[in-house]
């Protein structure tokens, strides 16, 4: 466990049970962290969502995986 996840000075935006990518997997890979008072009290609860991209705008799966899935 890193003290990033683990320490209650951090607060997640975004749970692991967001899906944030753009391909058929179901996984939390972007993430947004916020810590201090000033910082954590200017977040709006529950405003953090993941955007998709694909739905959005319509996109292919092949459109959408040129990059992510060929780069290796």
């Amino acid at each position: 466990s890193i003290r990033l996840w683990t320490s209650p000075t951090f607060q997640w935006l975004i749970p692991d049970s967001a899906d944030t990518t753009a391909t058929p997997t179901h996984c939390a890979y972007d993430r947004i962290v916020v810590a201090g008072m000033l910082l954590r009290g200017a977040v709006v609860p529950d405003s953090a969502l993941p955007f998709n991209f694909q739905a959005a705008y319509g996109l292919s799966d092949q459109l959408v995986c040129v990059l992510p899935c060929t780069a290796t």
